[in-house]
């Protein structure tokens, strides 16, 4: 049987159909992006925490509708982040969230706001130096 053309996309860059070989290889490449995509890692939470370098990376949902909940970023002397590493922190529940430093690292953030807005908003930590983060997202 002959290797006739089929035409995947017409705008192709090589301006002509692909044969089923080119096809075929397309497939696979595309079949192995699909099976290197990561799935998000999460952590729910609902008591005052201190962050760990296990939450590199991670979405914290802060689940508390009975009280507020802090979530405290530890001095580099306590745990050493790389700079660079963020957490995504989401308020799922209905209480205040509040971002605070532990003792000597410095938080930044827009006019020193370091609250969640509310329920089902998310802001982004990032280390970006020794004992300092930059907080980000809609915060009160």
């Amino acid at each position: 049987m002959a290797n006739l053309p089929i035409v995947l996309n017409r705008n192709s860059a090589l301006g002509r159909p692909l044969s089923f070989g080119e096809v075929d290889s397309n497939f696979d490449t595309i079949n192995t992006s699909i099976n290197n995509i990561q799935q998000v890692d999460y952590k729910t939470i609902n008591n005052n925490y201190m962050l760990t370098i296990n939450e590199a990376g991670k979405i914290l949902l802060i689940d508390s509708d009975t009280k507020t909940i802090t979530i405290t970023i530890p001095d580099d002397s306590t745990e050493h982040f790389e700079v660079g590493q963020h957490i995504d922190i989401v308020q799922y529940g209905t209480n205040t969230v509040t971002i605070a430093p532990e003792n000597t690292c410095i938080i930044n953030s827009f006019n020193s706001k370091t609250s969640i807005a509310g329920q089902y908003v998310g802001v982004t930590i990032i280390n970006v130096a020794t004992d300092e983060w930059l907080l980000i997202g809609n915060l009160i």
